[in-house]
C-alpha cells in the first residue's frame, strides 16, 4: 500500500489535480488496507478538500513545467529558494488559471507584447503569497489589478500616515511583526534607505537589484522601522528610491564588493553615532553572487531604449531588470512593463550548463 502512495505523489503529476492526487491515494487506503486504511484514507480525503488547496500552489507549481501553447501570461517575476530568478505565468487556457513559477536561468526565453492588459491578480498579505485574478479581468494602463484584486489587498504603502484603525485587519497584523531598516548599494555613491519584513529582508534586496546591502536595525514592528527609515534619510540624505534608469546605468559600472562594504560600514556607523541607535553588528552583504555567480557580462544595451521585445538566452535578473543573451550581444530589458500584457514563449528547455542557484 505504501509504495502504491509514493507511486501516485511522485507520478500523478500536475497542480491542477491536487486534490484528484489526494483522492485517488486516498482510495488505494480503503481498498487495500481495510479498516485502518479506511480511516487513513477518510483523513487523505478530508485533507485533500482543505489542506491541499492551501498548500498545492506552494509545494507543486515548481515540480511542472507549463505547457508550451501561446496563452502563458507573464505576471511578475521573483527570487525563489533553491531555484534563483524566477518568472510568473498564468495558463490563461485552463479554468481557473493556473499559475507556474518558472525558473529563466539559462532558459530561451521571448516576451510577446499583447494589445491589452490583463489584471495580474492579488497579494494574500497573510499567506505572502500571489493570486491569481479569479475574474480574468482587463484593466486600462497604468493599473495592474482589477479593482476588486487592488481592494482584496489591503495594503497601504504609506500607512504611517494613515490612522491604525483605517488599515485592513490583514495589514495590521502584518505591520506588528518584526520589520528591520537597512541600506542598500546599487553603484558608486548611490545607497538608499529602505523598510521591509525581516524574515524577507534577502529578497527583498534580491527585487530591489541592490549590489550589497547591510542591516541597520531590526525593529519590533514596521512603524519603529519606519521611523529609523525617515530620520536617516533626512539627517544623511538618503534616498528612498532608485529609478530604473539609474540601475541600468549603473549595471554598466564595475563592481567592487570591498569598495561597497566600506561605504555601507561607514554610512551604518555614522548613522548609528547620529541616531544614537543600537550599536550595529551586522555585516554587509554581498547579493552580486546571487545574481551573476560568474562575471557580470559587458557591455549590456539598453533593449528598451531601441524597443526591441525580450528574446534570448536569459542570463539573470537584477531586481526587475532582466538580463539575456541574444545575437552575439549582452541586452538588459524593465520586466515590469510586460507585467500582464505579454504572452511568455517557451522557446527551449534550460541549457544543460544551467548555474544552480541558492536563496535564503
Amino acid at each position: 500500500m505504501l509504495s502504491g502512495i509514493y507511486y501516485e505523489w511522485l507520478y500523478a503529476r500536475g497542480p491542477r489535480h491536487a486534490k484528484h492526487r489526494v483522492a485517488r491515494i486516498a482510495w488505494l487506503c480503503l481498498l487495500k488496507g481495510g479498516v485502518v486504511g479506511a480511516v487513513f484514507g477518510h483523513a487523505l480525503l478530508v485533507a485533500a478538500l482543505a489542506i491541499v488547496p492551501c498548500i498545492a500552489r506552494v509545494l507543486i507549481d515548481f515540480m511542472d513545467t507549463p505547457p508550451a501553447h501561446g496563452q502563458l501570461l507573464f505576471s511578475g517575476y521573483t527570487y525563489a529558494a533553491g531555484q534563483g530568478p524566477c518568472w510568473q505565468v498564468d495558463d490563461l487556457a485552463t479554468t481557473p488559471t493556473q499559475r507556474y513559477m518558472l525558473p529563466v536561468g539559462g532558459r530561451m526565453l521571448s516576451l510577446q507584447p499583447l494589445a491589452v492588459r490583463h489584471c495580474i491578480g492579488t497579494y494574500d498579505l497573510a499567506m505572502q503569497k500571489h493570486v491569481p485574478c479569479p475574474y480574468r479581468r482587463q484593466v486600462k494602463p497604468p493599473y495592474r489589478n482589477c479593482y476588486p484584486c487592488f481592494q482584496a489587498i489591503g495594503f497601504h504603502p504609506a500607512f504611517y500616515h494613515v490612522p491604525q484603525e483605517q488599515l485592513s485587519p490583514r495589514q495590521q497584523v502584518y505591520n506588528q511583526a518584526s520589520h528591520c531598516t537597512y541600506l542598500a548599494y546599487f553603484g558608486p555613491g548611490v545607497v538608499k534607505v529602505g523598510i521591509t519584513l525581516q524574515k524577507r529582508v534577502l529578497k527583498r534586496w534580491l527585487e530591489q537589484g541592490a549590489r550589497a546591502a547591510v542591516v541597520l536595525q531590526v525593529a519590533e514592528d514596521a512603524y519603529q522601522a519606519r521611523t529609523i527609515e525617515a530620520q536617516v534619510s533626512e539627517t544623511l540624505r538618503l534616498p528612498e528610491r532608485i529609478t530604473v534608469a539609474k540601475k541600468k546605468l549603473l549595471l554598466n559600472v564595475p563592481y567592487c564588493f570591498e569598495e561597497a562594504a566600506l561605504v555601507l560600514v561607514e554610512r551604518q556607523q555614522a548613522i548609528m553615532q547620529a541616531l544614537s541607535l543600537q550599536k550595529a553588528t551586522y555585516p554587509a552583504q554581498d547579493l552580486q553572487g546571487h545574481y551573476f555567480p560568474t562575471a557580470l557580462p559587458y557591455p549590456l544595451v539598453d533593449a528598451d531604449q531601441k524597443q526591441q521585445p525580450i528574446s534570448g538566452r536569459v542570463l539573470s535578473m537584477v531586481g526587475d531588470l532582466v538580463v539575456y543573451e541574444a545575437g552575439g550581444g549582452f541586452w538588459i530589458s524593465t520586466l515590469k512593463q510586460y507585467l500582464g500584457s505579454a504572452y511568455v514563449r517557451l522557446e527551449a528547455v534550460p541549457v544543460a550548463t544551467q548555474t544552480s542557484f541558492s536563496f535564503a
